[in-house]
């Protein structure tokens, strides 16, 4: 296994750190259905256009980067704004991911897609 090193001073160009290395990411479908993940023990669906994804490997606290996104909601090439939510904040072992339409209402998507960066 590569074990990465921790940054000291400025990054080496094109440097692998623990710090930029991505700690877990999921493609998954509105009813929890899991298409691919690393470090992703469950999706739950919360509600309309939410998700709760739980890593097997928690964070070391909820300062972490979760990047969102979604694969279409409905017909093709209508717009999905993603957000972490503001209500439930990234928590150490848990984050929850809403999809909006363009007029504010949570809407599914077919798919959820997130990535996380951050200590473990």
């Amino acid at each position: 296994a590569i074990i990465p090193a921790a940054v000291s001073g400025v990054p080496a160009q094109n440097g692998l750190f623990r710090e930029n290395v991505v700690k877990g990411w999921i493609k998954a479908d509105t009813i929890g259905g899991i298409t691919d993940s690393y470090n992703v023990s469950s999706i739950v669906d919360t509600g309309g256009g939410r998700v709760t994804i739980s890593w097997d490997r928690d964070f070391v606290n909820g300062t972490y980067v979760p990047l969102v996104c979604a694969q279409n909601a409905g017909s093709a090439g209508t717009p999905v704004f993603c957000i972490v939510s503001n209500v439930d904040a990234p928590n150490t072992g848990a984050v929850e991911v809403n999809t909006y339409n363009s007029t504010g209402t949570l809407v599914d998507p077919n798919y959820f897609l997130v990535l996380a960066i951050g200590d473990q």
